[in-house]
């Protein structure tokens, strides 16, 4: 389920009778303004001609759930479903390569060894050393 948040748009869809301006079945523009919880939210509504106004306490649905007989309810557009879908297969497929065993831990070295500084270790040091001033 994607989680609401101030600013998120949804699709609203009144309740029968409603005093707002519909000409069709579209669902009207809405914007989150407050987050009851994953579920409930207020909503900034726009009808169809335009005019704001405000819907406190309106369920939020989740694809597949059946709306409700009568009141209103606002619910996801088919764009943010089908995105949170894509984000939720990626972070399904990170974490599945992020589930491997972490690496062996480094050996000690043993006393008197020399100390490997990388995969070229068999090589000449580049650097010369420096004797101090006599």
């Amino acid at each position: 389920m994607i989680k609401p948040s101030i600013g998120r748009k949804v699709w609203f869809f009144p309740a029968t009778g409603d005093q707002s301006t519909r000409h069709d079945d579209q669902p009207m523009d809405a914007t989150v303004v407050y987050v009851h919880n994953d579920r409930m939210v207020n909503l900034g509504v726009r009808d169809h001609n335009g005019n704001s106004s405000g819907r406190l306490s309106v369920p939020l649905l989740d694809e597949g759930e059946a709306p409700p007989e009568h009141g209103y309810y606002a619910a996801w557009m088919p764009y943010q479903r089908g995105q949170a879908a894509k984000t939720e297969a990626l972070e399904s497929r990170l974490s599945s390569q992020n589930s491997a065993p972490p690496p062996p831990p480094i050996e000690n070295i043993a006393e008197g060894a020399e100390p490997n500084h990388g995969a070229f270790n068999d090589q000449p040091a580049m650097a010369e050393e420096i004797s101090p001033a006599a």
